[in-house]
């Protein structure tokens, strides 16, 4: 009697960690993370501080609040970027801030000209070109990463097309999926 209904007990406890476990994806260990503050794009830390900063003013413009940390602070950013989450429930409009916000470092012509001028006529040149600035100037929101080769429409390889995050700061540092996926990378990717 009571031994087969701890055992049962035992078992469904078992299974349901089982089944909250496989919503989960462990990531690399703590240990391993790198020193993010000392990563810096291949223009130095300089811009990068000028970048991010930029980048957090406007986003910040958008979201109608702000960090009292430094605009150079990464942890400011994702204070801010937390709140954005926290304000806006639905993806939507979170991917559409941050991309609004990504159009915003760029005059005003460009987004809408770039297909025009660059990505209709040299699809392989603006691809290039695309993963070329990412890695430049991108190095402080996501870390380490490098120019790559990736799988382009139609089957191809896409030589130098891609850019290969070797960790993302900005997942780890967020501390969640949601809003690395909704904050960053779908905005950006809709934006290229």
């Amino acid at each position: 009697g009571a031994g087969a209904g701890a055992v049962s007990a035992g078992n469904d406890a078992k299974k349901e960690a089982r089944a909250v476990k496989s919503w989960f994806v462990e990531g690399p260990p703590l240990e391993t993370k790198p020193d993010y503050d000392n990563i810096h794009g291949p223009l130095g830390k300089p811009l990068d501080d000028v970048f991010m900063s930029l980048f957090r003013t406007r986003l910040a413009e958008r979201v109608g609040v702000d960090s009292s940390l430094p605009k150079n602070d990464y942890r400011g950013l994702m204070e801010l970027v937390a709140a954005m989450n926290a304000r806006y429930s639905d993806r939507r409009e979170v991917q559409r801030i941050a991309q609004d916000t990504l159009r915003s470092l760029f005059p005003s012509w460009l987004p809408g000209q770039f297909g025009v001028m660059f990505a209709k006529p040299f699809p392989e040149f603006s691809s290039r070109m695309n993963a070329w600035a990412t890695m430049m100037a991108g190095t402080w929101l996501m870390g380490e990463c490098e120019v790559n080769d990736c799988e382009v429409d139609g089957g191809g390889i896409g030589k130098n097309q891609g850019v290969l995050v070797k960790r993302c700061r900005f997942l780890e540092e967020s501390g969640c999926a949601s809003a690395c996926v909704n904050s960053c990378k779908v905005p950006t990717q809709a934006f290229f």
